[in-house]
């Protein structure tokens, strides 16, 4: 669990990373690319600080750790800024040119 962790961690990274090189390049590569970042990032730090928790357990899910709070501020992200499903979408329409 702890491994699928930091591999999701540094695939993130690594997506992050590709997309602010290719910034410059054609519109629809750089919103597929924005998006796409965006997303995978933040379904992996809620992977993340879920797991955690689970390594943690019951212990991980007070507030005395701050694994919690960086579970929530995660899932928070998801729902607050864009959900999953309309990142989706947009990543959709800059492939299909809409």
């Amino acid at each position: 669990m702890i491994a699928d962790m930091i591999l999701g961690i540094e695939s993130a990274e690594a997506l992050l990373h590709t997309c602010a090189v290719r910034a410059d390049s054609s519109p629809i590569v750089a919103v597929i690319k924005e998006v796409g970042a965006k997303l995978f990032a933040s379904e992996t730090a809620v992977r993340v600080g879920n797991g955690a928790i689970q390594v943690l357990g019951d212990q991980g899910y007070s507030r005395h750790f701050v694994v919690e709070r960086l579970f929530r501020d995660a899932r928070g992200v998801t729902l607050q800024v864009n959900t999953s499903g309309l990142l989706r979408q947009d990543i959709a329409k800059a492939a299909l040119g809409l």
